[in-house]
């Protein structure tokens, strides 16, 4: 998959859970708040404006669809999380607010009845404020805007944003304050400052540690508190690229690291537990020169096969050493340098400088290095990618 086919999949499942999930939970809870002000009593309904209320899943699709013809990574991220920011902030506001719907749409043989038939079937009248229809238009109509050159693809863009808009009223979907509460937040998470040249890891967990908390107040789990407490910690030290956070020595985690990120390191060793599984025989170690080898963590019985006098140069930061590996290292058959790396982010240019540097007395001696990382996919790779630049 593209870039842009993974973000749009990204937005669209967080979307399809938040969004049903807490209108779930509202049905539960026999939500009967609303806002609806007096003056909307006797607002028409409009039949035929179901076509452009129809119109949410367009705005949602086409700003990654363009992105996805330039394949620009930093602009394709620009979008992706704020529709991503947007949708979790209007999902807390649905969980903690749950609002119904006070209008009834007429009874009987109402045109364009399929469409409304089928809305009901996948929607019931809550998840009110703020209305997701109007963010997705606005962010939406900000992010097509740019790509359309000519002036009436601009027009016609603006007249079927405000029929959008529009049609969450007449359709009887939304009320005014839902219209105007969805303008502000599409405006806030427009503002909001994103380095997009990087990826989002701090901004997914921060995002599943406040889903974790919220989640946990709300039910009276408190236990959920634990891994929104340890997932923060760790979207602060990506934010503050704090590649040693974990405090990792002699390949090991000490028991103060184990008490504040378990959560965080007990569901890193799972997945990669899970990917070795599963794509095996793919990642295994492999020579990229006569001295260098990267490649995954290994696994016992390939920490046992590796010869005598290799240097193992350890950069993962989440996972701790292959025992059998310190073992080893304890013997005097191995070398062990551990050079910590945050995940999927780009290693720094002076990290890898310097591991070059510490590491050029082993290579005039001409012993083998053998890189990695969790998998030897992405920090492998990077480091592959920038030796052969400097060689």
């Amino acid at each position: 998959m593209r870039h842009a086919d993974r973000h749009l999949l990204l937005n669209a499942l967080s979307f399809s859970l938040i969004y049903h999930c807490t209108n779930w939970l509202a049905v539960r809870s026999g939500a009967q708040q609303h806002v609806m002000l007096a003056a909307e009593q006797d607002l028409p309904f409009i039949a035929w404006m179901i076509l452009p209320y129809s119109l949410s899943l367009l705005f949602f699709a086409l700003p990654f669809w363009l992105a996805r013809k330039r394949d620009d990574l930093p602009s394709i991220r620009h979008i992706s999380h704020r529709f991503l920011l947007a949708t979790t902030l209007a999902g807390m506001v649905f969980l903690w607010w749950p609002l119904r719907q006070q209008h009834t749409i007429p009874s009987g043989d109402v045109s364009f009845g399929i469409f409304y038939q089928w809305l009901h079937s996948v929607d019931q009248p809550y998840n009110q404020l703020p209305s997701l229809h109007v963010v997705y238009a606005c962010l939406g109509w900000y992010f097509i805007r740019p790509a359309l050159r000519l002036q009436w693809q601009r027009l016609l863009l603006d007249g079927a944003a405000l029929l959008l808009v529009a049609s969450t009223l007449f359709t009887y979907q939304h009320h005014l304050a839902d219209v105007v509460s969805g303008i502000a937040l599409a405006a806030c998470c427009l503002r909001w400052r994103f380095d997009a040249t990087k990826p989002g890891v701090a901004l997914y967990y921060g995002l599943a540690a406040a889903w974790a908390g919220n989640l946990g107040i709300y039910s009276g789990q408190w236990w959920l508190l634990y891994p929104a407490f340890s997932w923060l910690l760790v979207a602060r030290a990506y934010q503050h690229h704090r590649a040693n956070f974990l405090n990792k020595q002699n390949g090991k985690f000490s028991w103060q690291s184990w008490l504040l990120y378990a959560p965080y390191l007990l569901s890193y060793r799972i997945s990669w537990s899970v990917q070795r599984f599963l794509l095996r025989p793919d990642i295994q170690p492999r020579h990229i020169s006569a001295q260098w080898m990267t490649g995954p963590r290994l696994s016992a019985a390939e920490a046992r096969r590796l010869p005598a006098g290799i240097v193992v140069v350890d950069c993962s930061a989440e996972l701790s050493e292959q025992p059998v590996i310190m073992s080893r290292v304890a013997a005097g058959e191995l070398t062990y340098l551990y050079i910590p790396m945050l995940d999927i982010v780009q290693p720094d240019a002076a990290v890898c400088d310097a591991l070059f540097v510490t590491l050029q007395p082993a290579l005039k001696q001409g012993k083998t290095i053998y890189l990695h990382c969790a998998m030897g996919f992405h920090r492998c790779r990077l480091i592959t990618a920038r030796l052969q630049e400097t060689s």
